[in-house]
Order: C-alpha cells, then structure tokens, then sequence
C-alpha cells in the first residue's frame, strides 16, 4: 500500500483549491439563477409591453369607432332635415297605412304515399286548409287591403324625387349620398304593403326516412280569393234542396228501408200489397231538412204524394 503525506504547506495549497472550486461554482449558479431572473424580468416587462399595446389599440377603435357612429349619425341627421326624398316618404307614410304581413304563407301537408303526392288536387287540398284555419280568412281580408294600398303607394311614388348627386363630393359628400340612398330606401321596403305569396307543400317520407318527395304549389292572392268563391258556392249548394235530394244514395235509401221494415211508416203497407216505397224527408228539404237518417223514412208513393212537402212543428208528420 501507499501512503501519501501531506506536509503542512502541502494541505494549505489543497484547502485553497477547493475554496477556489466552490467558490467557482457558487459563482456560475448565482451567474444562471441571475441570467434566468433577467429573462423572466424581461419576458414579463415585453408582457406589460404587449398588454398595454393592445389596450392602446383597443381605445383606438372604440376611438374611431364612437367618432363613426358619430358621424353617421351626424350624417342622418342632414339626410332628415335636408333629402326632399326622405321628406317626401316621411309625409306618404301618414297616407299610406297597410297591415304587418309575411312576404309568403306556407302550409304543409303530408300524406301516406308516394304516387298521393302528384294524384292530390292542390286546389282542393288548399280549401281544406283554410277550412281549418280560421286566421286565413282574416289574413286574405287583410291582404287585399294590402293590395289597395300598394296600387294608392305605387301612383304616389312616381312623383318620389331621386337620390341627391353632388357634383365633385369629398368624402362628407359620399358619405352624405350613401346615407341617403340607404336610408330611404329602407323606408321604401317598409313603406310598400306587403301582398304575399301562399305555398301549399304536399309531402311524402317514407317510415325509414330514406325515401322523400314532395310537390309545392304557389298560390296569388287572386288565387286565393277563387277557392274562397268556390267554397262558398260549395257551401251554398250544400243548403240547397238539389243537394240534400242527391245525398239519398241507393245505399242510404236501403239503410233507412231497412230500418223501417220495408213498411210505409205511416199506413204500414209493404211491396207485398202492391205500394211503391219511397224515401220521404220528415221537414222537407225546401224547407231546411237535411239528408240524414233522423229526417228520412218509408212511405208509400200514394202517402208520400198526399205528404208533398207538408210539415208541422207541433204536429204528426
């Protein structure tokens, strides 16, 4: 084995170099922890940098954005004590009055199979639904006040006078005719009644879904007014003596036959002894009687004859 000895002088110099080492290495982490303090000092400096940089550009806008309303508003204010044009619709829209209608109605219908889609009569299909939708009756009463009015609007504004062009505008100008053209025309949009459109979408989904067609109908306002007609005409034949006659099917006059045992109800006489039965209305239909089975019954052709079309309230009939 070896043994090393250190003389006195020897361990001094040893002592110093390990002092010289830490104090090398103290020196090279408080070197590091400093340089990384001096980044995160300057990352946090460049943060405040960037954030009052963004609340500088933020004040900006609203900056400009609060001078642009400004001065749009500064803009509408001239329009409104300046424009003939503006001044002119402001003054027909005391004149002009018209009801708040959707520009289109659209009314949906399904049915069960694909082939009901083109075979279905829209016309038809269409009475039904407003048969069934009392509002439509009152929406066609307004849109044909609608319609009177547009033709009232449609005379007065050929006398609108046209949008103001000044000659050589700076950008005051430009934005002063651009103010004035999207002003009144907006007015012009509310202004005009609305005469709508009515769809009638008759459709088909198959019970998967993966199957779809459907057919659209497009109604006018004159076409609206003719199914109008026609029902009422329908409703009006309905009350009609003809119609309650052709109610009294072959099947209906077999059914209340054989209600009344193929007996004349009143003399009680059958086929057997050599009558003519026939179907008699209880209240006559010239007088309101309807086809139905409560105002039908047998009689003889020699009664129904005496009959004709006698009816009394208080009395056997």
């Amino acid at each position: 084995m070896f043994e090393i000895t250190l003389s006195p002088d020897t361990g001094w110099i040893v002592i110093v170099g390990m002092l010289a080492i830490f104090a090398f290495i103290g020196a090279a982490i408080a070197w590091n922890i400093h340089q990384r303090n001096k980044l995160f000092m300057n990352a946090e400096i460049d943060r405040q940098k960037a954030i009052r940089r963004t609340e500088e550009i933020r004040a900006e806008q609203r900056r400009k954005e609060e001078a642009g309303r400004n001065l749009r508003e500064m803009m509408k204010k001239n329009v409104i004590s300046y424009s003939e044009r503006y001044r002119f619709l402001k003054e027909l829209s005391h004149s002009i009055s018209s009801y708040p209608l959707q520009k289109q109605y659209r009314y949906t219908v399904d049915v069960s199979t694909r082939a009901q889609v083109d075979q279905t009569n829209a016309e038809k299909v269409m009475k039904e639904v407003i048969s069934e939708n009392e509002d439509i009756i009152l929406t066609l009463e307004q849109c044909r006040a609608n319609e009177n009015s547009l033709v009232r609007f449609e005379e007065k504004i050929k006398d609108l006078p046209p949008c103001e062009i000044l000659e050589n505008p700076d950008h005051l100008g430009l934005m002063y005719m651009r103010t004035e053209q999207d002003m009144t025309e907006k007015m012009l949009d509310v202004l005009r009644p609305v005469v709508p459109l009515f769809w009638l979408d008759i459709r088909y989904a198959s019970p998967g879904g993966r199957s779809n067609h459907n057919k659209t109908v497009c109604f006018t306002l004159s076409d609206m007014f003719d199914l109008l007609r026609q029902m009422e005409e329908e409703a009006e034949y309905k009350q009609s003596a003809q119609y309650q006659r052709s109610q009294v099917t072959e099947s209906v006059r077999y059914n209340v036959m054989k209600r009344d045992g193929f007996r004349c109800t009143i003399c009680g006489r059958d086929a057997s002894d050599g009558v003519k039965l026939h179907i008699d209305h209880i209240v006559p239909v010239s007088k309101g009687g309807k086809s139905t089975m409560d105002n039908l019954r047998t009689l003889c052709e020699e009664c129904n004859r005496g009959k004709r079309d006698k009816y009394d309230e208080n009395g056997l009939n």
